[in-house]
């Protein structure tokens, strides 16, 4: 697959602070399909929500943590205004 596969950077110039696009463009035998993104996911102008930060964490986390101690670190970092100190998150996220 990789020798089909074609990598070009786009012709706009670069803005600060990520700057450019992403274009990705798919051509089968007879059809053509497409997308640009001009703003990442992410980026402070699209900031993610709440449910993808921690799905993020929890596909970051597998292999590290326990699926019950990365669960465990998500409902503490939701609650963080309310934890009196950080020391049980800092203990479930070195739990390894």
């Amino acid at each position: 697959m990789m020798a089909k596969v074609k990598v070009s950077e786009g012709a706009e110039a670069a803005a600060f602070p990520i700057g450019g696009y992403a274009a990705v463009r798919v051509v089968l035998r007879e059809t053509e399909y497409g997308t640009r993104v001009d703003v990442p996911r992410g980026d402070p102008s699209r900031p993610p929500g709440w449910d993808e930060l921690a799905a993020k964490f929890r596909d970051c986390a597998v292999g590290v943590l326990s699926a019950e101690a990365a669960e465990h670190a998500v409902a503490m970092v939701e609650g963080l205004d309310r934890l009196a100190d950080v020391t049980g998150l800092t203990e479930t996220l070195s739990a390894v």
